[in-house]
């Protein structure tokens, strides 16, 4: 509480610094998390919510980037041709062909 409170006299000659509380470090820190790839659920967790919605609901402006990220991912593996990848795309293949015969 004491370092919060000298960061905000210090921050009284600077007009655009915002003055910190608990809750904006608590928001900013989970921002963070959410930024570098922290699970939602780990997040929501660290956070005391009830379940990941709120979290979601609260950190959702992030989301887009991640899924860019995600969808860089996915195209990485696609493209580089590894054998694990294309092993377990066949197996996907296998699974929905078999789905289609029983059904």
């Amino acid at each position: 509480d004491r370092a919060i409170k000298k960061a905000n006299e210090n921050a009284k000659d600077h007009e655009k610094l915002r003055r910190l509380t608990i809750h904006s470090l608590r928001h900013s820190g989970a921002s963070i998390h959410v930024m570098r790839g922290t699970p939602i659920p780990e997040v929501s967790s660290m956070l005391g919510h009830a379940n990941v919605n709120i979290t979601l609901t609260v950190y959702t402006h992030f989301v887009p980037k991640m899924r860019s990220d995600a969808a860089s991912t996915l195209a990485a593996a696609i493209f580089s041709g590894e054998k694990t990848f294309v092993d377990q795309i066949d197996h996907l293949k296998d699974t929905s062909e078999e789905k289609a015969v029983v059904s």
